[in-house]
C-alpha cells in the first residue's frame, strides 16, 4: 500500500489567526467606542495656563495697577489683595466704602468668580451648546435673564423673564453686532423712559460641566453701562445651559456667579 508523506510548512501569522478565533469560527465582538468627552475650555482673557494653576492664582496678589484701582482714599479701610480676599467680601460690605471704584472692582470680581467656578468644572459627557456660534444670531437664543440691565427692579424686564423671551425679543430695536474679539455687542438708543443710550457686551468666558449633570454649560460675562456715565459699569457672570440642541432652542439661566 502506497503511503504519501506530508511535510508541514509554517504559514506566517497562522497561529495568531487561530488564537484569535478567526479560523475556527469564533464570533468577533467589536469593542465599544469610548464615550465622547468635552474638555473644559476657558477664554485666553483669563490668562490661565492650566486648571491646576487656579489655587495659586486665587492667592496671587493683585498687580500694582489693580491695587491702584482698588485703593481707597479713606485711610485704614481694608482692601482685598487677592481673589480669595475679594470674594470673601460681599457687595453690601463694599458699598459701605464709597472710595471703591465699583466698576473696576467688578471686572476683577468677575475674573475671580470665574476662576473659582472653573476650579470645580468637569469635562462634559454631552453637549448641546458646542455647535453655537458666538455671532449676532445668538441674541435670539440668549435669555433676557442673562442680559445687562441698568435697573434690575424694572417690572418689564421681570415680565420678559417670566415669558421666556430672548434678549432680541425683549429689545427688538436695539443694534446688535459682534467685534473681532468675539464679543457680542448690544446698543440701545435713548427712548421716552430713558434719556441716555445704553450698551452691553456679552463674552463667552468658559465652557464645561458646572452643575455635575454631565451636560456642557456656558459661562458668560455680561457687562454694560450707559452714556450718562461711561465709567460706571455693571458686571455679571452667568452659567447658561440647554438640555436639547436645535437652531431655535433657547439657552436658560442656570446660575448667577457674580
Amino acid at each position: 500500500m502506497y503511503m504519501r508523506s506530508f511535510r508541514f510548512v509554517a504559514i506566517p501569522g497562522f497561529a495568531a489567526l487561530v488564537a484569535s478565533g478567526i479560523l475556527i469560527g469564533q464570533s468577533q465582538t467589536a469593542k465599544p467606542a469610548a464615550p465622547q468627552s468635552y474638555p473644559v475650555w476657558w477664554s485666553p482673557e483669563l490668562k490661565l495656563k492650566s486648571l491646576a494653576d487656579i489655587p495659586a492664582r486665587m492667592k496671587q496678589a493683585f498687580s500694582q495697577d489693580d491695587m491702584e484701582e482698588l485703593h481707597k482714599e479713606i485711610a485704614n479701610t481694608p482692601t482685598p489683595h487677592d481673589c480669595e480676599e475679594l470674594l470673601q467680601t460681599t457687595d453690601v460690605e463694599l458699598d459701605k466704602f464709597s472710595g471703591y471704584r465699583m466698576d473696576e472692582w467688578g471686572t476683577l470680581g468677575v475674573q475671580c468668580a470665574a476662576l473659582r467656578a472653573l476650579k470645580t468644572a468637569l469635562p462634559a459627557k454631552r453637549s448641546t451648546v458646542r455647535d453655537l456660534q458666538w455671532t449676532v444670531p445668538l441674541f435670539s437664543l440668549l435669555p433676557v435673564a442673562s442680559a445687562w440691565a441698568g435697573d434690575p427692579s424694572d417690572e418689564g424686564l421681570h415680565a420678559g423673564q417670566e415669558k421666556g423671551l430672548s434678549i432680541r425679543e425683549f429689545w427688538p430695536k436695539a443694534k446688535y453686532t459682534a467685534n473681532r474679539f468675539g464679543h457680542l455687542l448690544q446698543e440701545e438708543d435713548a427712548d421716552d423712559t430713558r434719556n441716555v443710550a445704553c450698551w452691553a457686551a456679552y463674552v463667552k468666558y468658559a465652557t464645561g460641566d458646572f452643575s455635575g449633570d454631565g451636560l456642557e454649560d456656558i459661562m458668560m460675562w455680561t457687562t454694560g453701562g450707559s452714556g450718562a456715565d461711561p465709567a460706571a459699569r455693571l458686571d455679571y457672570l452667568y452659567i447658561l445651559t440647554r438640555t436639547s440642541p436645535g437652531a431655535n432652542t433657547k439657552l436658560t439661566l442656570l446660575q448667577r456667579l457674580y
